[in-house]
């Protein structure tokens, strides 16, 4: 693995540890996003922008 982002929501029940880095190391990336009432819903992570630009960095 080179490198992964990890996308969180502070309120998510779901994603109980917000960051991961801390636990395992500088390859990983913490990113907070704000998905409002919709917290453990798919969709606001899917279209959040901190999600697009992760994506964006995947090679072709």
């Amino acid at each position: 693995m080179k490198r992964w982002i990890n996308i969180a929501d502070h309120g998510d029940a779901v994603t109980l540890i917000k960051e991961l880095a801390p636990e395992f190391g500088t390859r990983i990336q913490d990113q907070k996003v704000n998905n409002g009432a919709h917290t453990p819903d798919v969709r606001p992570y899917l279209t959040a922008r901190e999600t697009g630009l992760a994506l964006a960095e995947v090679p072709g």
